[in-house]
């Protein structure tokens, strides 16, 4: 679970670079919310497990 929670930062890392090389703005703010949900996610789960 941990390889997993590192993937999906690491993917939220790199969809927030190509963000800010976008130049179309629906482009940027799709990939704004794309790397919001994998940056959320991984902390989501993370608690989760936790609990568990």
């Amino acid at each position: 679970m941990k390889a997993q929670l590192e993937k999906l930062r690491t993917e939220a890392a790199e969809g927030t670079l190509i963000r800010r090389l976008a130049t179309a703005p629906k482009t940027r703010e799709l990939l704004r919310g794309l790397a919001d949900h994998l940056t959320f996610s991984p902390q989501k789960l993370n608690a989760q497990s936790r609990r568990a």
